[in-house]
């Protein structure tokens, strides 16, 4: 049957309901960070993608700049209260369910060391009022790491396409200010676990620092090569072609050392958005193929 020249058999079905009024679970910020925003731009992408899948609205401040941990540890005081100040003020809002990081820096420093840091000059007498004080200790209520988000909430996640591959091996890396400092290991874990493309395997001694710590493998290089050293060894001995983690530091850290082997290091919400996608992570060790030492 045609419509003049058109046939009507050929013509697609409606949608079930229009494309723009999916349901909207959560409202959130998202504090990308300098890393993602200048180094790790797919990181960033992979954020998005799987929370607005989850039915999660993401607003991203275009302004926003550095979390100031960094800074403050480096001994400009001044300018990282400033920083601080400002990603207060941006992201301390009462319209929104979370503060989504994607850093374990980031996190660390929303949601610990704002409020330590903000109290201890307040009570020096410096420009820090109570009200700022309490806009800090919000938005620390609220400030969640990407993982801990989806995996609270993981029941929003889509269903992943079957996987017909064969799995990447990956293992995970614990970052120290994700693990120590917020509390987050089990969660990248468990979403790691729910992915039908990839077969995890925890190594040894995940927990440890990977050696990196900003200027210290700069500063304490010896130091540092033994700390790196142990965790590359862990990291082999797996036999996994990737090393998950949610840390850009330890990232760039692990990834040299490791970039000889052919083990790549990735962000866990990157492998996530890849079992959405169906996809298997490319030119990587594969489960089957790998050999543990």
């Amino acid at each position: 049957m045609k419509a003049g020249n058109l046939p009507i058999d050929g013509i697609p079905p409606m949608n079930p309901k229009p494309f723009n009024e999916g349901k909207i679970n959560a409202r959130v910020l998202y504090f990308h960070g300098c890393a993602t925003n200048y180094v790790f731009g797919d990181v960033g992408k992979a954020v998005v993608s799987v929370l607005t899948r989850m039915g999660v609205q993401v607003e991203i401040p275009k302004k926003q700049s550095c979390c100031g941990l960094p800074i403050f540890l480096s001994g400009d005081r001044k300018t990282a209260v400033a920083c601080i100040k400002e990603v207060v003020d941006m992201f301390s809002r009462e319209d929104v369910d979370a503060v989504i990081v994607d850093c374990a820096t980031c996190g660390s420093a929303l949601r610990n060391e704002y409020v330590h840091i903000l109290k201890e000059l307040h009570d020096l007498g410096e420009d820090v009022d109570d009200d700022l004080v309490r806009a800090a200790e919000h938005l620390a209520s609220i400030t969640m790491d990407v993982s801990e988000f989806i995996d609270a909430h993981c029941d929003w996640l889509p269903d992943f396409p079957p996987a017909e591959y064969e799995k990447v091996r990956v293992t995970y890396h614990d970052p120290c200010h994700l693990v120590k400092g917020q509390g987050v290991g089990l969660q990248p874990r468990h979403l790691l676990q729910l992915l039908p493309n990839i077969e995890f395997v925890e190594m040894a001694e995940a927990n440890r620092c990977c050696g990196g710590g900003g200027e210290y493998q700069i500063e304490h290089g010896e130091m540092s090569a033994l700390i790196t050293d142990r965790k590359v060894e862990n990291v082999l001995k797996t036999g996994a072609g990737f090393v998950a983690m949610g840390c850009p530091g330890c990232n760039i850290t692990i990834g040299a050392h490791l970039a000889k082997d052919n083990v790549k290091t990735i962000h866990t919400v990157e492998l996530i958005q890849m079992a959405l996608d169906g996809k298997r992570p490319v030119g990587m060790k594969t489960a089957l193929s790998q050999k543990v030492l």
